[in-house]
C-alpha cells in the first residue's frame, strides 16, 4: 500500500503520529512522552517557518471548547469539526501539513472529555516550546 502522507512531513511528526495511533486512549501517552514529542515538534516547526499565531489559532479554539466542556456537556462532534478547519489551514499554508497530520491523529482518538483534555495539554506544550525556541509571530 502506498504511503499517502506528505513527503515533506518530518520524521518527528511521523514518529509522533505513529505513537498516537498505537494508543487505545490518549491518557496512555505518558507525560514524559508528551513533553519530549512537544519539545521536538515545537523546535522543528520553528525551523520550518510555522508561526506561533498559526498554532495559537488552533489552540485558542481548543481552549474555547475546553471552557465550554467544563461548564456543560462534552461535544465530540464539535471536536471532530476541527479536522476540516485544519485541512483548510494546511491547504493554504503547506508548512502546516505536519501539524494537520498530527492533530488528525489526536482528534480521531478522542472519545471522551479526558482524551480531549489530554490533546489540549499536548497542543499547549507544542506552543510553549515553539515560543521558547523563538517561533515567529
Amino acid at each position: 500500500m502506498k504511503d499517502k502522507r506528505d513527503p515533506k512531513t518530518s520524521i518527528d511528526v511521523r514518529k509522533a503520529v505513529n505513537s498516537i495511533h498505537r494508543l487505545e486512549k490518549l491518557k496512555e501517552l505518558n507525560v514524559d512522552e508528551l513533553i519530549e514529542m512537544s519539545h521536538e515538534l515545537g523546535k522543528e516547526w520553528k525551523n520550518e517557518n510555522i508561526s506561533t499565531s498559526q498554532i495559537r489559532k488552533v489552540f485558542s479554539e481548543i481552549k474555547r471548547m475546553e471552557m465550554d466542556f467544563q461548564a456543560g456537556k462534552f461535544d465530540l462532534e464539535r471536536v471532530k469539526l476541527l479536522r476540516p478547519q485544519l485541512a483548510y489551514m494546511a491547504g493554504r499554508k503547506k508548512e502546516l501539513r505536519g501539524f494537520k497530520e498530527l492533530m488528525d491523529a489526536f482528534i480521531v482518538k478522542i472519545k471522551d472529555r479526558e482524551d480531549f483534555f489530554w490533546m489540549a495539554r499536548f497542543v499547549e506544550s507544542i506552543l510553549a516550546y515553539h515560543k521558547f525556541y523563538g517561533g515567529r509571530e
